[in-house]
């Protein structure tokens, strides 16, 4: 979810969603286990790039760098949760894709790239 300047929700992140430049936003992810044991040493990550990213063409290392990230790296606790924020002011209209991922350490040591959970392509525009 997208909140603005005074932390109020300002809706839900949709494809296709459009920010305005120099007008800063609050993304926030929420993350539940609802299971009974503990997750241990999980990774989440919340990122912002610039471009639109497709991963059936290329790989993550090939898709360009982090505009800006946000990262939690730890146990999360029985019937628990945990809340992801990232600031974004962005300050060049264009394309832009935000990436939520989620991975267990077996996904990270594994060879083969593991693709976000949500890939949300965005625009920046020109303030109105």
């Amino acid at each position: 979810m997208a909140t603005d300047q005074s932390r109020l929700i300002s809706s839900e992140i949709n494809p296709g969603m459009e920010f305005e430049v120099h007008k800063p936003v609050l993304i926030q992810a929420k993350f539940a286990n609802q299971k009974e044991g503990l997750v241990k040493n999980h990774t989440i990550s919340l990122n912002i790039r610039s471009g639109v990213v497709d991963y059936s063409k290329t790989t993550e290392q090939e898709q360009g760098q982090n505009d800006q990230a946000a990262y939690f790296r730890g146990d999360i606790a029985a019937q628990s949760g945990i809340e992801l924020e990232l600031y974004w002011n962005p300050d060049t209209p264009g394309d832009y894709t935000i990436l939520l991922s989620s991975n267990t350490p077996l996904d990270l040591a594994s060879p083969e790239p593991t693709k976000p959970v949500a890939i949300i392509p965005v625009k920046v525009v020109a303030a109105l």
